[in-house]
């Protein structure tokens, strides 16, 4: 069946915030971004984009970019074809959009989207890192806290008296974000204006995640993909390029088995976390970052490894990644 790809790069900002609307500046990006999806589709695939930019083709020429929904209704009567709607991530903005279209042209079978959100958050991550350990030193899992979370102005006070005394960097991450975005970096004490940002995030009930920042060894991205609660299964996994501060640059599929047989023990223990998502309901592509570091806390070890970095359930540059 071919699919209408939804283009809400939007995704985290929507999970976030329901009341997010984007910029017309971050609407153009997104459909930039949307020529890079193209490389998972085929000739006979739609992607929906609201734009008013011109996409450069970075696919098969027959792909076809739709931007408003008068013509994206005029074109499924003409083209009289059965589509599966795949948006870049589920949210109430996409399920939304699925409804406006008729059910003769269109199927999905949304995930439930509170299973979705959970998935998406850092609350999640950090509590998967809690129940399943939070770091392998030589094969050994050690129950290491390496994350405080935060969700009221005292604990984020109380944080902040004991960084002061701290020779470590550190990060604070906000509930939902991507790509390096929607967290602060510091050392020591806050700053004012790192303080409002903390504050203002607390107050709309987003939870706060404050971690040392660590010494990045190397970092890849694990990609699943969930059919059914019985049917999960390993896509592949990519390379993960950042630059010194953490930002997202690229992403290269790993060939070699030696390689990819280096990152078992972290593709071994996601398995359980992809597990929980798919028996919540969650189906469709996930991918959980991976990363070795040096320690912090363990002198006479060389490396760790921290098995989930980042949980995306929805899909990744990663994942593209792979064609």
């Amino acid at each position: 069946m071919p699919r209408l790809f939804f283009g809400n790069f939007t995704f985290e900002h929507e999970l976030a915030d329901p009341h997010f609307q984007p910029s017309k500046t971050l609407i153009e990006q997104s459909a930039q971004w949307g020529a890079i999806w193209m490389k998972q589709a085929t000739a006979d695939d739609l992607f929906w984009l609201p734009s008013t930019a011109p996409i450069p083709p970075a696919g098969p020429t027959k792909v076809k970019f739709i931007s408003t929904i008068d013509e994206l209704l005029t074109y499924l009567h003409k083209a009289n074809l059965r589509y599966q709607f795949a948006p870049w991530g589920w949210s109430p903005h996409a399920l939304a959009h699925f409804k406006m279209l008729p059910t003769c042209y269109v199927d999905a079978a949304p995930p439930p989207l509170d299973a979705v959100r959970y998935g998406n958050s850092r609350r999640f991550a950090f509590e998967m890192e809690q129940q399943f350990g939070s770091l392998l030193i030589d094969g050994q899992i050690h129950f290491h806290t390496l994350t405080t979370c935060i969700s009221t102005s005292a604990e984020l006070e109380d944080w902040n008296n004991r960084m002061s005394g701290s020779a470590h960097s550190w990060v604070i991450k906000a509930e939902f974000g991507m790509s390096g975005r929607e967290r602060i970096l510091g050392q020591q004490d806050l700053r004012c204006e790192q303080t409002a940002w903390c504050l203002k995030r607390l107050a709309m009930g987003q939870y706060l995640f404050a971690e040392p920042w660590l010494k990045r060894m190397e970092e890849v991205g694990i990609q699943w993909h969930i059919e059914a609660k019985d049917q999960i299964r390993l896509a592949g996994v990519t390379r993960l390029e950042c630059s010194p501060t953490g930002q997202y640059q690229s992403s290269s599929p790993l060939v070699d088995p030696d390689s990819i047989a280096q990152w078992q023990p972290a593709i071994d223990h996601q398995f359980p976390v992809v597990q929980k998502l798919a028996n919540l309901g969650y189906t469709g592509p996930l991918g959980i970052d991976a990363m070795r570091y040096l320690p912090i806390d363990f002198q006479n070890a060389d490396t760790a490894l921290r098995p989930f970095q980042d949980i995306n359930a929805r899909w990744t540059m990663g994942r593209l990644a792979l064609g």
